[in-house]
């Protein structure tokens, strides 16, 4: 499938909307078409290398980081999902989370999904599911997708654990983002909430 996306092709180069070749998604894999992202700071980061791995540490692992479409915070709906995906559907309503986890080991299963082991990919490579890319530039070249998302695509195709359901909520009349989806118990340490913009 076509979509356009904002992408950077380097350090202090802007950001470029370009067409981009997405592959379906595969196993455990969704396809999203993207209604709405954020622009976090974490963005910038990348045009000024702040946040983008030094040299050295990229050809130790074999690893091109460049060309790059930003963006992890978003929502959008679910337009095609993979084998083994049961937690959404197309045509349900998603929002973007941030740090891919597992959703099984000791971390995911006691709260803190920021400490799963899947974590330390966000910002490389290609797909978390099998390490292929399914997102390509119009040169046939891998892109790799900021915490494995790239909302600033019009379509991405993501891990299906990559997105929260969001079930009927809709957004409130008014500002966009300002929902918030609460669980019907007390929070605690270690709990979550979601907050989400879509449409």
């Amino acid at each position: 499938m076509k979509s356009r996306a904002a992408v950077l092709r380097g350090i202090d180069q802007a950001w470029q909307i370009e067409e981009i070749t997405v592959d379906p998604p595969k196993a455990n894999e969704v396809l999203v078409n993207w209604k709405v992202a954020g622009m976090c700071h974490s963005d910038e980061h990348f045009v000024t290398g702040d946040m983008v791995p030094p040299q050295d540490l990229l050809d130790l692992m074999g690893a091109k980081f460049f060309p790059f479409i930003g963006g992890h915070e978003g929502a959008g709906i679910v337009m095609e999902v993979g084998p083994g995906v049961t937690s959404v559907k197309p045509g349900d309503h998603v929002s973007a989370s941030f740090v891919p986890s597992c959703g099984r080991c000791r971390y995911c299963s006691t709260g803190r999904q920021n400490l799963c082991n899947y974590g330390a990919g966000t910002l490389m490579g290609h797909m978390i599911t099998d390490g292929t890319p399914r997102h390509f530039d119009k040169d046939g070249n891998p892109v790799t997708m900021m915490a494995k998302l790239g909302t600033f695509s019009e379509y991405a195709c993501v891990r299906g654990r990559g997105v929260a359901h969001q079930g009927g909520a809709r957004p409130p009349a008014g500002r966009r983002g300002t929902r918030v989806v609460r669980r019907r118990h007390r929070l605690g340490l270690g709990d979550q909430a979601r907050r989400h913009a879509a449409r």
